[in-house]
């Protein structure tokens, strides 16, 4: 299981302090435990999932963002840009965030000038 970044710190649920280094960090008088050993029910607690009915100003929103982001780092320098995920399906219930994928070309992959121009 991949590590956690141990600068995030998680919601404080249920007496739960942070989750540093794959582990998760209680309170004193409480034993640590790995991620990989968390129960659904905290796995529930410490990253719920929403879900909501679709929002047809999902696509809306996506446009605005499409339009920014083509204005910062150029038309030249996109391949492709979509809107994907569930909020992309018009009818299903989904976690309300605007996934978008941008295929640039594969030289300019880790290209600071890019990454910063998204900034």
């Amino acid at each position: 299981m991949a590590s956690i970044n141990p600068s995030w710190n998680a919601p404080r649920h249920n007496g739960v302090k942070e989750i540093v280094s794959g582990k998760l960090i209680k309170p004193k008088n409480e034993m640590e435990k790995k991620l990989e050993n968390l129960t659904k029910q905290e796995w529930d607690t410490l990253f719920p999932v929403e879900l909501v009915s679709h929002n047809p100003m999902w696509k809306n929103i996506y446009e605005k963002e499409e339009r920014k982001i083509i204005e910062k780092l150029g038309s030249e320098t996109i391949i492709r840009i979509e809107h994907f995920g569930s909020t992309s399906i018009p009818g299903i219930r989904a976690k309300p965030y605007i996934d978008i994928i941008i295929e640039i070309p594969k030289d300019r992959l880790f290209d600071e000038e890019i990454i910063n121009g998204l900034f």
